[in-house]
């Protein structure tokens, strides 16, 4: 005797042609969610002015020695990480209070201070009363890009009184000047400060002729990448 068909039961067969409708209509689904995503207006205004520096506030900064850095505050079991730069000319965000933690930890405040790392922004130097340091090496937002439009006496004059951090950053800018051939960086005169500079660095310890000038660090570097 034949048993009636209960109402509402799908076979095995149905459930998977249902399964696989479904499949269907999810994608359909999300192409068209892609498609209207897509048609959307471009959003010129994507960073918020900020007016108060408070806790939310972020900070742009730029790492201009060589060498990667790892930013954190605390130390043993209580260190907390801020991020970390892979080496010269990269840029980081962090906020305010974290700046300010990072700063008044060893080593970095004389990273700071030194400008081996550079704040980019006017107003926290200001907060944090950091103008004299700017001041005094007369860096701002554009870091070390200003110095390869001073005549060569002042650009002499300029870096000689560098402290080390940035000599070495100053250094690794020509470096990239010459290898993306920067006209200002690849001029004669310029190099020679900088061979000048290289060899004041040594220590005056290797004869002159030892010393690899800054065009050939510049190949070397070059041709290691």
């Amino acid at each position: 005797m034949a048993t009636a068909k209960k109402s509402g039961y799908k076979s095995r067969e149905d459930l998977i042609e249902d399964i696989k409708q479904l499949k269907k209509d999810m994608k359909a689904l999300r192409d068209e969610n892609e498609a209207l995503q897509s048609a959307k207006p471009v959003n010129t205004q994507t960073v918020p002015v900020q007016k108060d520096i408070d806790g939310n506030y972020s900070v742009p900064l730029m790492q201009l020695m060589k060498g990667g850095t790892d930013l954190y505050y605390g130390s043993g079991n209580n260190q907390f990480s801020v991020g970390r730069f892979g080496g010269s000319g990269e840029e980081l965000t962090v906020s305010f209070p974290d700046l300010q933690r990072v700063i008044n930890t060893h080593p970095f405040r004389r990273y700071f201070q030194e400008l081996g790392i550079l704040i980019l922004d006017d107003r926290v130097i200001k907060k944090l009363n950091y103008e004299k340091y700017y001041t005094k090496y007369d860096l701002g937002q554009d870091g070390l890009d200003g110095l390869f439009d001073l005549p060569v006496r002042e650009l002499e004059k300029k870096l000689f009184d560098f402290p080390r951090t940035l000599k070495y950053a100053a250094i690794a800018r020509c470096m990239r000047g010459i290898n993306e051939g920067d006209a200002r960086c690849v001029k004669k005169e310029v190099q020679a400060v900088f061979d000048k500079l290289l060899r004041s660095l040594s220590g005056g310890d290797v004869e002159k002729h030892d010393i690899e000038t800054i065009y050939e660090l510049a190949q070397r570097q070059n041709s290691e990448e």
